[in-house]
């Protein structure tokens, strides 16, 4: 019987950690409570001084600690914790990003104003008072036609109608942002706790494998793969608490604090191996809607398809602007002029007559014309046949 147990500690010798630890807890185990052994072990001194050292060693390492080890400073409290639902609202009022989002509108607000600009007119002057004995000035105006003012607001409209649809997709991202690390948080806080109470629990088989092999029940090898163990459960968890950090800091910077600002987000709470309905479980005695509803309320609902059809919209009001925009602008020049004889005459003083004119720049090719308007068809035309309308 004293033969046998290191013999199966050498055979255990080549499992794994988790083994290890098995056969570590059934060992104390069966050193303190085998009431098989209790009378051979009272007779036996060597062995009653091991157990009386086991016993001391579990009274002073309680379950859940270690002495050496501090508690985890990252574990947040339960109550006053940022929740979720205060991380999004301060996202969405402090977040730069959300600012950046939201300044869209302005920008596309913007081609309203440049929308109702008109050409600029001009000033004329004529100084052909030596060589033609003729002084002209005057201003020519440019008519714009009112369809071209009308094809640009319209444009304009569109044009704001999509930035809306896209601020608003832009807000949904970041809503499903930090929602993502919001979530990323609370798993690696929760993933550096149990690492830690691993960590703990291998210090304390380390502790025990060290005092059974100073009375001569375990090899030296046990106690070198108890303090590997120790040694990957460490390193594990100091890689938690850096996920712990980057979450962190990542969370911060979605809600417009410094990266380094403290906060504590909420515990989960403990796990209760008990079945439970939860009212964010789908209900499975109701019946699912057809493909064709869901789809239906897809087209309906979804904003990238909403972006999509807008762009076609707009699109299609450059077309047009691009069609009105054909025609060139009259203009209509009207002012005074001085006429004077020749220096030897007798009379210098000049007639003043007054003067109007009427033109109209007639664009011989329309290669320029083409260019606009080409690939707005050809943009139109791509908008339609990813929407499924695709009858050009």
């Amino acid at each position: 019987m004293d033969t046998a147990m290191p013999l199966r500690f050498r055979r255990m010798n080549q499992e794994s950690p988790a083994k290890l630890r098995f056969l570590f807890l059934t060992l104390a185990m069966w050193t303190l409570a085998s009431p098989a052994q209790s009378a051979t072990e009272d007779a036996d001194p060597a062995k009653a001084a091991v157990r009386q050292s086991l016993q001391k060693t579990l009274a002073a390492l309680p379950s859940g600690t270690k002495a050496n080890t501090p508690e985890p400073l990252l574990r947040g409290p339960i109550g006053n914790a940022l929740s979720i639902n205060q991380a999004m609202d301060e996202t969405l009022m402090k977040s730069p990003r959300a600012a950046s989002i939201r300044l869209e509108l302005g920008i596309a607000k913007s081609a309203r104003i440049k929308a109702t600009e008109l050409p600029n007119p001009s000033f004329i002057v004529d100084n052909g008072y030596k060589a033609e004995f003729t002084y002209r000035y005057g201003v020519s105006v440019p008519i714009e036609p009112p369809w071209k003012l009308a094809l640009r607001l319209i444009a304009a409209k569109k044009q704001i109608g999509l930035a809306d649809l896209q601020i608003a997709k832009g807000l949904w991202l970041l809503r499903g942002d930090i929602r993502r690390t919001y979530s990323e948080l609370l798993i690696a806080q929760e993933r550096y706790e149990t690492a830690s109470e691993l960590c703990q629990l291998y210090e304390r088989l380390l502790a025990m494998a060290k005092i059974r092999f100073d009375a001569g029940d375990v090899a030296e090898l046990d106690v070198q793969r108890a303090e590997l163990a120790v040694e990957r459960t460490r390193i594990n968890r100091d890689l938690m608490l850096n996920k712990v950090m980057r979450a962190k800091q990542g969370l911060a910077v979605l809600l417009g604090r410094p990266y380094d600002a403290a906060f504590d987000v909420p515990r989960l709470p403990p796990f209760k191996l008990k079945a439970e309905k939860l009212d964010y479980l789908p209900d499975l005695e109701s019946s699912l809607p057809e493909l064709p509803q869901l789809l239906a309320k897809a087209n309906q609902n979804r904003l990238e398809i909403k972006i999509v059809d807008q762009s076609v919209r707009l699109n299609g009001a450059n077309l047009k602007l691009a069609y009105g925009n054909i025609l060139p602008n009259p203009t209509i020049a009207f002012g005074s002029s001085v006429v004077n004889g020749p220096l030897d005459s007798p009379s210098k003083s000049g007639q003043r007559n007054f003067w109007t004119k009427l033109a109209s720049k007639r664009k011989i090719w329309r290669r320029h014309e083409e260019t606009q308007t080409q690939p707005i068809q050809l943009r139109v035309q791509a908008e339609c046949c990813e929407t499924g309308d695709c009858a050009w």
